[in-house]
């Protein structure tokens, strides 16, 4: 039963990539935006792009309806952390969001900034998610059709 369980996992891996932006046209700033589409928190581990390990990778945290894309650096109420220093908690349901208070205590957006020497092509986000190893790669060119 729990080979069952962890199959699952694998076949509907629980991030979600919701939105992308770039800064420009070079694509070497970018927004990813990520959802959390399990039950449990997923801690990223690693960012790879074009096979290469990035150093310079932010988490973005929102307590707010701002989406962690372009124009979060003006919010006053998001976060940029190191990728190892928070969790990013499942996704709330559109009845919980209507029920906060804003600006809320926890994050209720999440997103990844990458900046890079290079045009990025390829991304590899390496997580944990229930004490499991997971990889979502995804191509930049591929996603926006």
């Amino acid at each position: 039963m729990i080979d069952i369980y962890f199959l699952f996992i694998y076949i509907y891996p629980p991030i979600h990539i919701a939105g992308l932006s770039e800064y420009g046209n070079e694509r070497k700033k970018v927004d990813i935006e990520l959802i959390n589409n399990g039950n449990s928190p997923i801690n990223i581990i690693d960012v790879h792009i074009n096979n290469k390990k990035v150093e310079d990778v932010k988490l973005v945290l929102s307590y707010t309806l701002q989406l962690a894309l372009s124009g979060i650096d003006n919010d006053p109420y998001a976060k940029f952390v190191n990728i190892d220093e928070y969790k990013i908690n499942p996704a709330y349901s559109r009845k919980q969001i209507n029920q906060l208070k804003f600006p809320h205590t926890k994050p209720i957006s999440y997103g990844l900034r990458i900046n890079s020497e290079e045009t990025i092509n390829h991304v590899k986000i390496v997580y944990k998610y229930k004490g499991l190893k997971l990889v979502k790669t995804f191509y930049w060119d591929r996603w926006l059709q």
